[in-house]
Formats: structure tokens, sequence, C-alpha cells
């Protein structure tokens, strides 16, 4: 409530809302998708490359997968919330309307 007699009011809009968490789970899915793919291509370098300069390059490579793994993780979660956000409106909004008509 801001000021005195003052309401503050949130509007959703459930099918943007709706929209925005189907790209983004698309998105985040896709991200993993390839964050596999990435794994699989970098894990057959053991047979085109020998040495010490392949053992340095794939410590650095499994902190950077680290870091992806990370971002993969906080994708996902983010993909989550934003459906449980719009399972919770659309089903408020359904209660609210069947409310509504039962008046």
């Amino acid at each position: 409530m801001s000021g005195a007699g003052k309401t503050t009011e949130i509007t959703v809009d459930t099918q943007s809302l709706r929209a925005d968490c189907s790209a983004l789970t698309d998105n985040a899915e896709s991200f993993s998708r390839l964050l596999k793919e990435l794994e699989e291509c970098f894990s057959g370098l053991r047979v085109f490359w020998k040495g010490e300069a392949l053992e340095h390059y794939l410590e650095s490579l499994a902190k950077d997968l680290k870091s992806l793994h990370a971002v993969d993780a906080v994708l996902k979660k983010l993909a989550d919330d934003y459906r449980f956000a719009s399972d919770e409106y659309e089903k408020n909004a359904q209660t609210a309307e069947e409310i509504i008509k039962s008046f």
C-alpha cells in the first residue's frame, strides 16, 4: 500500500506470462541439449590429441564446463519458477472467474 487510501495493483497478462514461460523453457532445454553435445564433442579429444597440452586444455575446459553447468541450473530453476508463477496465476484467475460466475 502506498500512501493513505491508495492501493497498489499488480496486473498480470497470463497469456504473455505463459508464452514467456514456454520460450524460457524451450531455451533452457536447448541450452542443456547443446551443453551435452559440447561435452560429447570434447570427450573424443584424446583420440586426436595427446600430451601435456591436452591435459592443460582439459583442465581449463573442466572449469568452463562447471560454469556452464551452473548457468544450466539457473536457467532450469528460472524456467521452473516461471512455470510455477504462470500455473498459479492461471489457477487463481480461474478461481476468481468461477466466484464471479456464481453470483
